[in-house]
């Protein structure tokens, strides 16, 4: 078997948004990019902000910029990323 790797898209991040700090309880991470991109446009997350990442490199990518506490999503989804927080919050 065998197969051709083909980009079909390129993410790009969106210029133009000011730097700020983000204070909430969570904020999920989709991607490393994303992620990067969030961290070095200057923005921040607060004391008490959560991370909850999609996967283990976009976990480690967040490690890279903060010490909040992470959380990874299992499965690596948005379905499990939602559940993710549902357990933390509510023990369940």
């Amino acid at each position: 078997m065998s197969f051709d790797d083909v980009k079909i898209y390129d993410t790009v991040p969106r210029a133009g948004l000011p730097a700020q700090k983000t204070d909430t309880d969570y904020i999920v991470f989709g991607s490393s990019f994303g992620a990067e991109s969030f961290f070095e446009k200057g923005c921040t997350l607060g004391e008490n902000v959560k991370a909850v990442c999609i996967g283990e490199p976009t976990a480690e990518t967040v490690k890279k910029y903060t010490d909040n506490y992470i959380i990874t999503a299992e499965p690596h989804t948005a379905r499990g990323a939602a559940d993710a927080v549902k357990k933390d919050a509510t023990g369940i």
